[in-house]
This record gives structure tokens, sequence and C-alpha cells, in this order.
């Protein structure tokens, strides 16, 4: 492509080795953090040993080999280097890839913009492959798919990925706060849209009543004084919202029993959001630190090339907790550092002697290691502290075997056999060269160290988060003020003698037809039908809304932001479906 007549174009083949070469660094970074020992002591707190450090430089090699392979198009070299990375992932306990999923999809858009939509299709499912279910790569098919102009296609990708965001943590309690976010986005913008349609439909017999108290003065003043009473809310900082709050209470005397009732909810709705503002605003503060997206991470067999650093900060800010270290040590194990392993197995059966996973992790430790003995004496513990577990019985066989103890072997494996028989035959036929049954109790222990983490970044109070909840509270009271404003101001303004409000849609003729399709709520609030109107008005939040879908008020820790395509096509169909809807209520 050409950048710019200054920095002229470039043929593919003078690209390719720049960007091989940007592509190594990039890789580097991402993955030399985590596997180059510093210096000094390690920051991280979470050392590597040689074989996982060559291991880690092994899938650098060969992500740029796949990137050699997909600047020549060369698809069967391509497909050889996925599945070697696969493999290289799953010795190390891992399953996914996001960092490199990401870099090929990355690629697959570039292609799709020069035209190539075949290579970008079978590099996007080579992205899809290092980490299934990515909302990213269903983003990048649908810019893909835009490229090469199927466009149904495109919003069928959009929505695949934003369903996929809820598949993913901490992706999907992120976007669910989104959901709730937008949700409270689309009451209160449809209630704006209430008090204006009250304001439209009865702001007259309001303008009456204040203009009749102010009788005593001459004429104009009074109509100025009145304009000035309505107004003013208008002059002062935020001051839309304080004018909405302010009319909703002038007009609460005027509305029917139920246009009250929608008021009233509205009220406490707006008192109720910067409490859920702040809550959530505390909540994803902990979902987006590094510890907590290095658990998720860990638990969803995703190897990203902070994360051995980022798990290195659980032990200094979860000192005491046995979850981290049972966690810790599984890794550990998962990654072959069984000395590593077996400290941390060894801490957690001090706080906790009956765990039975770190009394059969330990005893794995043993076997493996020759230690015959010791093997025996960790499963017969494991088997003490659950009678029921067939593991422990079913390792216990294994060491008795290895030593010579064949007696107590068959009565080990009878017994297993007699607990769980489908599992011990599994284990039997699935049998590696380890032999024995390993657990990842720690790393089942996520949502454990999830919410001791939520715990300990909560902020301590303090006399500053003392005033702070305080303010949280204002606009609580300043609802219920409102509420006490508005029962005074029933008597305070006289609405007997007010003249009927004009009908401004509710009535015969074209025009008024087209008003009332065109001007949702206003023909409910002419009726005094509150609930109608304001269900009304919130398809049309609703919609405007969803223009608005591909900017997330949280923002995700996505490398590829969603499009606006599928919220922009729903929001269209939405308004198409209800004013067709109006339209056809009217005419029957």
């Amino acid at each position: 492509m050409c950048r710019s007549a200054a920095d002229g174009c470039r043929s593919a083949a003078e690209r390719r080795p720049r960007v091989a070469a940007v592509a190594a660094l990039l890789v580097a970074a991402i993955l030399l953090p985590a596997t180059v020992p510093a210096a000094g002591p390690p920051a991280a707190g979470f050392e590597l040993s040689r074989s996982v450090s060559q291991s880690l430089l092994h899938l650098q090699e060969v992500w740029l080999q796949w990137i050699s392979a997909f600047y020549q198009g060369d698809r069967a070299a391509a497909a050889a280097q996925v599945a070697e990375l696969k493999s290289s992932l799953g010795r190390l306990g891992f399953t996914r890839l996001p960092e490199l999923s990401m870099g090929a999809t990355v690629r697959a858009i570039e292609a799709a913009r020069q035209g190539d939509l075949a290579r970008a299709e079978w590099a996007l499912d080579d992205a899809e492959a290092l980490d299934p279910g990515r909302p990213e790569t269903a983003f990048g098919r649908a810019l893909a798919a835009w490229e090469g102009k199927r466009y149904p296609r495109a919003v069928w990708q959009q929505l695949v990925g934003y369903a996929r965001l809820f598949g993913l943590t901490p992706n999907h309690e992120l976007a669910l706060h989104n959901l709730l976010l937008a949700a409270l986005a689309v009451a209160l913008l449809a209630g704006a849209g209430f008090v204006l349609v009250q304001l439209a439909t009865k702001g007259s017999r309001l303008y009456w009543s204040i203009s009749s108290r102010l009788a005593m003065l001459s004429a104009p003043v009074a109509h100025l004084l009145t304009i000035v009473l309505l107004l003013w809310p208008l002059a002062t900082p935020g001051g839309v919202l304080w004018a909405l709050l302010y009319w909703s209470v002038l007009l609460w005397g005027f509305g029917s029993l139920s246009e009250r009732l929608v008021l009233g909810v509205l009220w406490l709705l707006l008192a109720v959001t910067p409490l859920a503002l702040a809550r959530q605003h505390q909540k994803v503060a902990a979902l987006l630190t590094p510890p907590v997206r290095a658990v998720a991470a860990l638990n969803e067999g995703r190897l990203y090339g902070a994360l051995f650093t980022d798990l290195g900060l659980l032990p200094s800010m979860l000192p005491d907790s046995v979850a981290v270290r049972q966690m810790l040590g599984d890794l550990h194990r998962l990654l072959g550092q069984w000395d590593e392993a077996r400290i941390y197995y060894a801490q957690v059966l001090e706080k906790e002697p009956q765990n039975v996973d770190a009394l059969i992790d330990l005893g794995a430790y043993h076997f493996l290691t020759g230690d015959h003995g010791g093997a025996v004496q960790f499963f017969q513990r494991a088997a003490t502290a659950d009678p029921n577990s067939a593991a422990a019985y079913y390792n216990l066989s294994q060491a008795y075997s290895d030593a010579y103890q064949f007696g107590e072997q068959r009565e080990a494996l009878a017994r297993a056999r007699q607990l769980d028989e489908g599992r011990v035959n599994r284990w039997i036929q699935q049998s590696s060269g380890d032999r024995v049954i390993t657990f990842n109790g720690g790393l089942e222990r996520h949502d454990q160290v999830l919410r001791n983490l939520e715990r300990t970044m909560q902020a301590p109070a303090t006399p500053a988060t003392a005033v702070h909840n305080v303010r949280r509270w204002l606009p609580l009271g300043v609802s219920l003020t409102a509420l006490v404003l508005a029962l005074a101001l029933q008597r305070l303004l006289p609405r007997g003698d007010s003249p009927p409000p004009p009908k401004l849609v509710n009535r015969p003729g074209r025009l008024a037809m087209l008003l009332r399709v065109a001007l949702p709520g206003i023909p409910s609030a002419e009726d005094g039908n509150g609930g109608r109107a304001y269900l009304a008005l919130l398809v049309v939040a609703l919609a405007l809304v969803l223009v608005g879908g591909s900017r997330l008020i949280f923002p995700l820790p996505l490398g590829l932001q969603p499009g606006a395509a599928a919220p922009t096509v729903a929001a269209a169909s939405l308004l198409v479906v209800f004013f067709a809807s109006r339209v056809w209520a009217d005419l029957h």
C-alpha cells in the first residue's frame, strides 16, 4: 500500500523483511521478559527453570517461522507451525496463546485490506486454533468480510464477537458491567425524554399556574419572572440534568397516577445510580489488575507474556493465602518444576493437613523422584483424609508396585476399582510416563483467590473516604428533597381553574397522524397513560444506545475493538419495526 507520496510505494517483497524484524522484536518483548533472568534477584517472584525458558524461546522461534510462512503465502507450512505451537504449549501445561492469536488476526486484517482474502481466511483459522473462542478473531473475520464486501457475514461475525465477550474471564464480567451501565443509560435517557414529553403536554398548565401566582405584578413582569422560574436551572453547572429534575418536580401535581408512578421510579433510579456506579468502579478496578488477569488466564490455560510476572505479585498481595500457595504449586508442577512445587505443597499442608489434592501431588513428587516410601506415606494420608478417593488408592497401588509390595498393590488397586472402576480403567489406558494421577486443586481455587484479591484492593476507611461516601449519598438526599418539594408544590400551585392543555397529536387530520407516529410518548401522555409513554420512549432510547454499542463504557482488555456495524443494524431494525407498528396501530 502507499502510505504517502513522500514514502512512496514499496513492494510486498521489500516490506516483508522489515515486518518480520518488527514481529521478532514484538515477540521478544512478549516472551523474553518472562524467560531471560535479570542480573539481580527476580522482581517477579516466580522463577523459571532453564528447560521452561528454552521451551518459551522455542515458542518464539516457531511463531517467527509462522510469520515467514504467512508472508510467503505457504498455507501448509503455517499450519505445521500452528500444530507445533500447540504441541509445545501443551507440554508446558497450557492450551492457549492469546497474544499470538491476536498477532495472527492483525496480519489477517492486513492481508484482507490488500485484497488477499484467501490468505486472510486461513490466518484467521490459525488465530482461532491458537486461542479458540477469542472475541478478536470474530471481530477480525468481520473486518475481513467487510473488506470483501460480504456485509451480511460481517454483521454476523460482529454479533458472534459480542457473544464471545461473555465467554472469557474477565471479559464476561466487564461485559456484564457494561450491560448494566447500558441498561441504566437506556432507562435514564428514556426518563429524560419522559420529562420532556410531560413538559410538552402539560407545560401550558404549569406556566399558567406559576403566572397566576404572580398576578399582583404587571403582565410583562409576571411573564418574564415565570420564564426565569422555569428556566433558571439551565444556567447552573450540569444545567440540563438539574432542569429535568426540577421540571419533573414541578410537573408532579399535573400528572395522572400512572405518570406520577413513573416519575417516582425515575427519581429512585436517579438516586441509586451514583451508588451503583461507585460499586461498579471498585469491581472493575479489581478485575483489571494484573494479578486478577493472571489468575483468570491461568484458570483458562492462557499463556501471555507477562503471566509469570503478574503471578509473582500474588504472594506479596495475599501472603497468608493457602489457595495462592497451592495455585503456584500447581503451576510449577505443570511446568515440570517439581522441586519448587514441593515447597509450595508442603506450605499448604502446614495449614491444611487434610488437603487431599496437595497430599496426592506431594506423593507424586516422591514417586517420581524414586522415594517410594515417601510416596506411600502421602498417598496413605490422602486415602485416610478421603476414603472415597479412587485416585489416592490408584496412586498407592503404583507406589506399592514399584516398591515390589505386590500384595498391597493388588489390594489398593482393587479398592480403587471398587470406588470408581470407570475412572481407574481410563487412568490405566491413558497412563503416561508419570504413571500417577495429579490434580490441579490450587487452580480450582481461583474463585477464592479472586475474592481475596477483591477484598485486599478495597480502600480502607479513612476520613477522606467517609467524605466521599457522604457525597455518594447526596443524590439520594436531593431526590428525597425533590419529592417533599413536589408534595409542597401541589398546595402552592393552583390547578383546578387552569385551561385544558391543547391536543398536539390526538386530533383529526393527516398532520396529526404523522405527529402521532413520529413523536413517541406524546399521544400516551395526552391520554394520561404514563406507562405506555415511558415504554415507547424506552424503545427509542435503546436504539440510541445501540448505535454507540462499539464504544463500550468500561474498556475491555481487547486487542481489537468491536465495530459498530452490528449494533447499528440492530438499532435501525428496531426503529423500523417500532415505527411500522405505530403506523399499523394508528391505521387500525
